[in-house]
């Protein structure tokens, strides 16, 4: 018996969608009640980037390890490409 066909499912998914509506009314909050200089916006970019590239490298990682069967050899294609 899998996880989509459990009672849970639509109960997570409810969650899910209230969470990511609270998000994103409070990304659309977030300018309106902070001054965004041209400093903290560079900052802000930053962060978003970097956090993008972190969730992206550590979730491609386990899929290339699996690919390549060598994690030194992933490591070293990672960078190589970064």
């Amino acid at each position: 018996m899998g996880f989509e066909s459990s009672s849970v499912a639509p109960i997570l998914l409810t969650v899910y969608c209230a969470l990511i509506l609270l998000v994103s009314l409070g990304g659309g909050w977030f300018p309106v009640k902070v001054r965004m200089t041209h400093t903290r916006l560079q900052v802000a970019t930053s962060f978003v980037a970097g956090l993008m590239l972190g969730v992206g490298l550590l979730h491609l990682l386990p899929h290339a390890w699996f690919q390549l069967r060598s994690m030194d050899r992933t490591v070293l294609w990672m960078l190589a490409v970064f």
